[in-house]
């Protein structure tokens, strides 16, 4: 809503067409994935027993807000960096979520304390997106230079995970294009965002407007590729997770009172 109109008018249509076409990927994948989970040979016994479609869903819109999802503690008790990238995925990925949602609300009904908080959410939008680029660094780092000696890691893999974290990387470019001429005046509301404006400054980009509507289409076109493949690679994990952490706490319990 805020940002749409840099998308030339002639190119909108186009635009707009891949946008559904990546949501509806999405959807059809995440539908399919949720089919053969509940088509599991546990679907009478398990944790997931008496869930349908819906059920799932909900699991996997609120479970990432459970402790175990959002400190990670499984993965901690493998590996404390690994620990600590998801975590920062993770938080990241939840305050960003909730950012959208009241940006989302802030545009369609202009609620006064809304409009007030505006400096304060950019702050905490600018400092997440910046968490998160450092947890998919960490990530592509970990994949290419030190890899997990018993992981099974197809192409595929790697291609999703340099997809995320261009998109978010193309995010900052943005930033840095539209607050490049300000300096470091709004560093107190975008301090990610002004270090790449300060970056983009310095390379003396030839036009800047230009160049940002190039860096949007860029950014859009890599997001919505992502969007699209997420169900179908091993990066669904990120909503996956939250059912096989909700599945394993419930089998630790059944187990413990067994006993």
């Amino acid at each position: 809503f805020q940002s749409l109109t840099v998308i030339p008018p002639e190119w909108r249509w186009l635009f707009n067409t891949a946008g559904v076409a990546s949501l509806a990927l999405f959807a059809l994948g995440t539908l399919s994935r949720i089919s053969l989970w509940l088509s599991g040979v546990d679907k009478d016994s398990g944790p997931l027993e008496g869930k349908g479609y819906l059920g799932v869903l909900w699991l996997i819109f609120i479970r990432p807000f459970s402790i175990d999802c959002l400190f990670a503690r499984r993965v901690f008790a493998r590996s404390k960096v690994r620990g600590i990238m998801l975590m920062l995925i993770t938080w990241s990925f939840v305050l960003l979520l909730l950012g959208v949602v009241s940006s989302l609300a802030n545009q369609l009904v202009h609620p006064a304390f809304l409009v007030r908080l505006q400096p304060a959410m950019a702050l905490v939008m600018d400092v997440t997106g910046g968490l998160l680029l450092v947890g998919l660094t960490i990530g592509v780092v970990k994949r290419f230079f030190f890899p997990t000696v018993h992981q099974i890691s197809l192409p595929a893999d790697s291609v999703v995970l340099v997809l995320f974290w261009a998109v978010v990387l193309m995010g900052f470019v943005l930033e840095g294009l539209r607050l490049a001429p300000l300096g470091w005046k709004q560093v107190n509301i975008y301090p990610v965002g002004s270090a790449f404006g300060w970056a983009v400054a310095a390379l003396k980009v030839g036009d800047p407007l230009r160049a940002y509507v190039w860096a949007y289409v860029l950014h859009g076109v890599g997001g919505f590729a992502l969007i699209g493949y997420l169900p179908f690679s091993k990066m669904f994990h990120m909503l996956a997770a939250q059912i096989t952490t909700f599945a394993a706490r419930q089998r630790l319990s059944e187990s413990e009172g067994a006993a």
